[in-house]
């Protein structure tokens, strides 16, 4: 009986945690930032939590014991069995993928076409971003300038982003909408979907085959001209229901709770606390960090074996938060709240945002290092295939780190500009040099002209710099002009 009622507590803390969490986040958002409304929420969600399980004890009385007993024991049991895993092992998309490489177009125009290779690492930021204070920060900048000296890539330094989410800043790179409208953001600013592509469409009415590698978080593959399409699961419930979008349903809340309920055990405190006992890290729900050194090791595999004709594209949702691996690509701690939004969570206490700007880039650059580690081995291995002789790479971020105030135009400092929109970008393709190129150029105009000899992307005059920020005085965005923040050369 100890037992059972041990496996019934250590369970309903389990539950109540991950419930806690929704709860709040049900919350109106007029309320979000008022603690005694949480407080209230919490204990009235507990009390309710209480209430049910005295009444189905009430109910059940003598049989409670046995329906339990077999439900608690198979909980447990599946805390350490069901723990995530990459759908790559699951479902052998390695194998998979490489059988339907060798069915691919071999034609021999099809094979004339050079290897066409493009990585975006989600919030990989500038080499002008780096914190001044990061510790890391010479050996970090040396590593992404080694693209330049040792790959022959040419490197941008002064690259922004203009929207602050993936979910609008790639969509609207990838159609070619670099050209600013004032008071009237791009219709793509809501297509985080990516049915739409004319990045995709060109290459393939150029002939290409296109191969994805992409988290669940964006779905690069709903468009028609991707022939193989790799999906690694993020183990996060709510981007399979596209929580918080305007467009939920209250069917699609019900299934994000369910979806709770039925992963209670995945990654849970009661596991996490267990296996401490073991010195073992806890692998939080999101899967997306903690997989990422092997879905890249695996990724890498394809690169080697890709066809020309080709072209490969791949979104990996690192170094994004949370920050889990180190500069060696060990899987180290738990997962803390991220360097987002510090303003709503430290007021406006200057002293506190600086403090906690400065501890979270410390702990991004050690996940940057992994990724800058992961990209180096595979750019060295690449460099032994004459295939790849003539291939177009380009390897760069979506926008800033975002360890920053937040997303508000009234909280900003020019700081807040470089961290939220400042983004990594490097190119190696037969017509462009290499160097350290210092231009002030939005990613999506930067990327139009690499692309300007497809049919939809041309290349234009520079446009002013701006970026699109929300503002508290008002919904939606409005454009603002992006600092001219210095090109960091050396540090």
């Amino acid at each position: 009986k100890v037992l059972i009622l041990s496996l019934i507590v250590f369970f309903f803390f389990d539950l109540a945690i991950e419930y806690a969490a929704i709860i709040t986040d049900l919350i109106p958002a007029a309320y979000s930032d008022d603690k005694t409304i949480k407080r209230i929420t919490l204990v009235f969600f507990f009390l309710v939590t209480l209430a049910g399980i005295y009444t189905i004890i009430f109910i059940l009385k003598n049989k409670i014991l046995s329906i339990l007993s077999i439900f608690f024991i198979t909980a447990l049991i599946t805390t350490f069995i069901n723990q995530p895993k990459p759908k790559l092992f699951e479902s052998g998309i390695y194998d998979e993928t490489n059988s339907k490489l060798n069915k691919l177009n071999k034609n021999k125009d099809h094979l004339e076409l050079p290897i066409v290779l493009h990585i975006i690492l989600d919030e990989l930021y500038s080499p002008s971003a780096i914190h001044p204070k990061d510790k890391n920060r010479n050996d970090l900048f040396n590593n992404m300038l080694a693209f330049y000296n040792d790959y022959q890539f040419r490197v941008f330094g002064r690259v922004y982003s203009r929207h602050y989410y993936t979910a609008t800043s790639l969509p609207n790179m990838m159609n070619a909408e670099y050209v600013p409208s004032l008071n009237t953001p791009s219709i793509l600013e809501q297509n985080s979907k990516l049915k739409e592509n004319l990045y995709f469409d060109d290459y393939s009415s150029n002939g290409y085959d296109i191969v994805v590698y992409q988290s669940d978080h964006m779905d690069f593959c709903l468009n028609d001209s991707v022939s193989i399409c790799n999906t690694f699961d993020s183990f996060d419930p709510k981007w399979q229901v596209g929580w918080g979008s305007e467009n939920n349903s209250s069917n699609d809340k019900l299934k994000y709770l369910w979806l709770i309920l039925l992963r209670g055990y995945e990654g849970s405190y009661t596991s996490k606390y267990l296996r401490k006992l073991f010195d073992e890290s806890h692998t939080p729900e999101r899967f997306d960090v903690p997989g990422f050194p092997v879905w890249f090791d695996m990724f890498e595999e394809t690169v080697m074996n890709t066809p020309r004709g080709t072209m490969l594209f791949a979104h990996f949702l690192v170094p994004h938060a949370p920050y889990l691996l180190t500069s060696e690509c060990q899987v180290k701690g738990i997962a803390e709240p991220h360097g987002y939004y510090l303003v709503d969570r430290l007021g406006n206490n200057t002293n506190a945002v600086d403090s906690a700007r400065e501890t979270y880039h410390q702990k991004y650059s050690n996940q940057t290092f992994c990724v800058i580690k992961k990209l180096t081995h595979l750019l060295k291995s690449i460099a032994q295939l004459k295939k790849y002789d003539d291939a177009t790479i380009i390897i760069h971020g979506d926008h800033g780190s975002r360890i920053s105030v937040g997303n508000k135009i009234e909280d900003f400092n020019e700081r807040d500009f470089i961290d939220n929109y400042a983004t990594f970008y490097s190119i190696r393709k037969p017509d462009i040099s290499p160097g350290y190129d210092c231009k002030l150029i939005s990613l999506p105009q930067l990327f139009s002209n690499h692309m300007s000899e497809n049919n939809s992307f041309m290349e234009s005059e520079i446009t002013p710099a701006s970026v699109y920020v929300e503002s508290k005085k008002h919904s939606g965005k409005s454009e603002y002009g992006m600092p001219e923040f210095n090109c960091v050369e050396r540090f």
